[in-house]
C-alpha cells in the first residue's frame, strides 16, 4: 500500500500533463464527434484521449488498492 499512493500520485500528474498539452492544441477546435482536417486536431485528439484513460486507470488502481488493504486488514 505504501508504493502505490506515489504511484497514484504520478499516474495523476502525468494525466493532467497529458490533459493540458491536448486542450494547449486543441484551442477553440472541437475535435471530438467530427472528421479531423489537421495534423493538431489528432494530437489533440490523442493527448486528451491519452490524458483521460491515464486519469481513469489511476482512479481504477487507487480504488483497487484500498478495497484490497481492506481485505487484508480482516
Amino acid at each position: 500500500m505504501t508504493i502505490s499512493i506515489p504511484i497514484f500520485i504520478l499516474a495523476i500528474i502525468i494525466g493532467i500533463i497529458c490533459l493540458w498539452t491536448g486542450f494547449r492544441i486543441k484551442g477553440k477546435q472541437s475535435v471530438f464527434g467530427r472528421v479531423l482536417s489537421t495534423n493538431s486536431q489528432t494530437w489533440a485528439r490523442f493527448w486528451l484521449t491519452t490524458g483521460w484513460v491515464i486519469i481513469i486507470i489511476a482512479v481504477c488502481y487507487i480504488l483497487f488498492m484500498i478495497i484490497l488493504h481492506f481485505y487484508l486488514s480482516i
